[in-house]
């Protein structure tokens, strides 16, 4: 078939259905270099002829996609990332390449690096597993992401999940404890082995996921725990026990209602921290400490009953709005950018006394470490709002 007629029915099939790599031809030894060359090229139809004909060709086209991403050349080093992802358990090999990929500072696309990780399968596990280890925090973050993918059937890789909430970095700490969270009932086990591992980090975020458990064994490892006063070498850590004793708890059993308020902007656009507000409640949702108000559903009670809703900064304006959401606690705050950094400043008022019980901040130079500070803000606030 002449090369112009194939490159005709790809583009058609790439048109009529979801699977380009399905019907891309794979190449030929001779073929991958020119494929590679207009993989990094500047024309978007032969970029995605390339990326899914290399992807279809499968392991022989590994080798020349590794070589292009040492090249450093941003844009080609993300094209051969996504192929290499797109390729799936055909890259294995790329897998150890790709881990290491992950501890460099500069790199601008690491979700891409780590989605590719978790779409080449097992094959990715093992570098991994010894990048959490890395001594680069972006490594181990990112790495995070990817074990929490192979977690659920494999113990061994729960049990590192949880020897990584005592890490030195708090967005990697946050970003552990968010993954187990999610993992649910198949990571007790291991969490309940950890209250005993003399780590105080380790024991504080165990203690603290198991509280927000409904399986009976993470209740059962707590009570255990608090029998014997802690674990053995370890200072006493505040069981979910202890929490559902302190007055506000006693008050209001259960996670608390919380509803995050319009955020005011400073020197940004109101769509901008809008789009903040909701990365803010998305990860409160994660955390699983709160009975999180939807964004949708505060508009529709507020439309009702208090048409004038927009700029609550103020305490007073705090408790009339949650008030009306029927809520506990409410977020009000402000999103805008400080000498080159965008910066949101929360506070969390309490609806019953008006008071001001939780004070908070998160910074970050560019979208992604604005979104790690915002995860990590919500899992402080999940850990002190009470």
């Amino acid at each position: 078939m002449p090369v112009r007629f194939r490159r005709a029915v790809l583009i058609l099939a790439c048109v009529l259905a979801s699977g380009c790599s399905l019907f891309a031809p794979r190449l030929s030894s001779d073929e991958i270099p020119g494929a590679i060359k207009d993989l990094g090229g500047t024309s978007r139809k032969d970029r995605l002829i390339a990326m899914h004909s290399l992807a279809r060709t499968g392991s022989p086209a590994v080798p020349a996609l590794l070589a292009m991403i040492r090249e450093g050349d941003e844009n080609r080093r993300y094209q051969a990332v996504r192929t290499l992802g797109l390729m799936g358990s055909g890259a294995g090999e790329a897998a150890p390449a790709l881990a290491v990929l992950l501890a460099d500072e500069s790199l601008t696309f690491p979700s891409s690096v780590a989605g590719a990780l978790g779409e080449i399968g097992p094959a990715s596990l093992a570098p991994v597993r010894e990048a959490l280890r890395s001594p680069s925090e972006s490594a181990r973050y990112w790495s995070v992401s990817v074990a929490e993918k192979f977690a659920g059937g494999d113990e061994a890789v729960i049990a590192d999940l949880v020897q990584v909430t005592g890490d030195s970095s708090a967005a990697v700490v946050a970003r552990a404890e968010t993954a187990l969270l999610r993992l649910g009932s198949p990571a007790v086990p291991a969490l309940a082995r950890g209250l005993a591992s003399g780590n105080r980090e380790v024991q504080s975020s165990c203690t603290w996921i198991l509280g927000r458990s409904d399986d009976e064994r993470a209740r059962a490892a707590l009570a255990a725990l608090e029998d014997q006063g802690g674990a053995a070498g370890a200072e006493p850590v505040e069981t979910s026990a202890a929490v559902s004793a302190t007055p506000a708890a006693s008050a209001a059993p259960g996670p608390l209602r919380l509803a995050v308020a319009d955020l005011a902007p400073r020197s940004v656009a109101a769509s901008d921290a809008a789009i903040a507000g909701d990365w803010l409640r998305s990860d409160l949702v994660s955390s699983k400490a709160f009975v999180v108000l939807e964004r949708q559903q505060m508009e529709r009670v507020l439309a009702e009953q208090s048409p004038r809703r927009t700029g609550c900064t103020s305490e007073d304006c705090a408790v009339q709005l949650g008030r009306l959401l029927s809520v506990q606690r409410i977020v009000v705050g402000s999103f805008g950018k400080v000498q080159g950094a965008f910066v949101l400043d929360v506070r969390v008022v309490s609806v019953e006394s008006g008071a001001v019980v939780y004070t908070g901040q998160a910074r970050g130079e560019n979208d992604r470490k604005l979104g790690k500070g915002i995860r990590e803000l919500a899992l402080r606030m999940a850990r002190e709002v009470r």
